[in-house]
């Protein structure tokens, strides 16, 4: 990720990286007529802070003449308010030179005079994989002809589910893990998910999950779970985090429902692709962390020195929480109230790509922090617990809920550690330095439970 901060800015400035579908040439503006030498410019255009794909694609599609294929998008700057202020696009290769354009062969030396400035360092890396071969952390939707081959299959899978005449699909969101595809058509919508390798069971894990705990999960068209793709049918309804807080608890009901459903079938979990997560292993993993020079170096010195003085309480933090139980069980491993609908037809729960068996408690974390009410921290947490009173007694049920914080904050400060190298750099935005964040928050919640407000925009992948 290449980031500035800037000020005084109103919306987005999209630079614009175009190939020319015959051989290596970019997409530049016409030589300027002005100063001693031309300038060297992207296309650019401007559209709303924090654009959506749509715009995205309509504004790219305005300023080539032609409809763009979106294959990447990623923030460059933002301003203090952290609203995007820069963002490098990149679209599928185009055949014919727009107009007010021109097609240009650039070297090394050339890249170091791109105009905007911030543009150059993503421009090299993207000019040497057209050369060299796409990287291997290059997800597969970013790639050329990708888009048309998900859509046909997507629009194919539809007609079959019975949604008659779909229309073309089009990209409902884009990021460097996943990206969304939606089509409408007559009858409905249905939704295409296809999340980066590291998550390629998602597809398999979710159709599993659906056809056993069908009130819980969103309803599975169809999957192709060697390419990871998900089809599914519109959730209809609005997630929990565009609700009131007040309606919140209706997540965790149902995570404790479905997780319920799950406790002592480990086995079935393994078949639909789930990963074992147990907490030895996190306490294992929380011991290393202190020789991880590169994850210290990222510490800043105070918060550092204070990680090494409590490591050992952390891993011992798991430990304990493990011989509580009550069992491993199904986990989200991104449980927050955006990735919960509820509505009409009951609450649902999407977006499994961390999906994992380990201890059910965990994904309690990560919920309650999206609020900074402590009140309702506090509720959310004992209204979870009490769900499991056939499990544990009222001490032990007390007692885990404390651990469970801290060490579900460890466990996501794991993920991250596992999920940032197997991302394109680019891509990485709000992921870069999740495991210090988490990490942090792990200190926090051991010195403050549930008190903590160490929680600056938390980061859900």
């Amino acid at each position: 990720m290449y980031v500035a901060e800037q000020e005084g800015h109103s919306g987005c400035t999209v630079a614009i990286l175009a190939p020319r579908r015959r051989d290596g040439a970019t997409l530049c503006c016409l030589p300027s007529a002005t100063g001693p030498e031309p300038v060297r410019a992207l296309p650019t255009v401007v559209v709303s802070a924090d654009p959506d794909a749509d715009e995205l694609v309509a504004s790219a599609s305005r300023l080539v003449g032609e409809p763009v294929a979106l294959l990447r998008a990623n923030a460059a700057a933002w301003d203090s308010d952290l609203e995007i202020t820069a963002m490098i696009a990149e679209i599928g290769p185009l055949s014919t030179e727009p107009a007010g354009f021109c097609w240009t062969l650039l070297d090394e030396s050339d890249l170091e005079t791109i105009d905007p400035a911030w543009a150059r360092a993503p421009l090299r890396s993207w000019t040497r994989e057209r050369t060299a071969g796409w990287s291997e952390l290059r997800p597969q939707w970013s790639r050329p002809g990708w888009l048309a081959e998900a859509s046909r299959w997507m629009r194919e899978q539809m007609i079959a589910a019975g949604y008659p005449d779909p229309q073309a699909p089009r990209i409902h969101h884009l990021w460097g893990i996943s990206v969304v595809l939606s089509a409408a058509s007559r009858t409905g919508r249905a939704f295409l998910k296809c999340s980066s390798d590291r998550f390629r069971h998602e597809a398999r894990m979710t159709r599993a999950l659906a056809d056993r705990s069908p009130r819980y999960l969103p309803d599975v068209l169809a999957a192709e779970p060697d390419r990871g793709w998900l089809l599914m049918r519109d959730l209809a309804a609005a997630p929990l985090g565009d609700q009131p807080e007040s309606t919140w608890a209706l997540g965790l009901d149902a995570l404790a429902a479905l997780q319920q459903e799950w406790v002592g079938r480990v086995d079935d979990l393994l078949a639909a692709g789930a990963e074992v997560r147990p907490l030895s292993h996190l306490a294992s993993w929380v011991a290393g962390t202190a020789m991880d020079a590169d994850l210290m170096g990222r510490f800043a010195p105070e918060v550092r020195d204070a990680w090494l003085a409590s490591w050992p309480a952390m891993a011992q933090a798991c430990e304990a929480l493990d011989q509580i139980g009550p069992g491993p069980s199904l986990v989200h491993g991104d449980f927050h109230p955006w990735n919960v609908v509820a509505g009409q037809a009951g609450t649902r729960i999407f977006d499994w790509t961390d999906a994992a068996v380990a201890h059910p408690f965990l994904d309690l974390v990560t919920f309650i922090v999206c609020t900074d009410d402590v009140a309702l921290r506090r509720h959310l947490v004992q209204r979870y617990l009490g769900l499991w009173s056939g499990y544990l007694s009222p001490d032990d049920l007390d007692e885990a809920g404390g651990l469970a914080l801290v060490a579900g904050a460890l466990y996501q400060a794991c993920t991250f550690s596992q999920l940032i190298p197997t991302v394109m750099p680019d891509d990485l935005g709000q992921l870069r330095d999740g495991d210090v964040l988490w990490l942090r928050r792990a200190l926090d919640l051991a010195n403050r439970g549930i008190q903590s407000t160490d929680f600056p925009d938390p980061a859900p992948h």
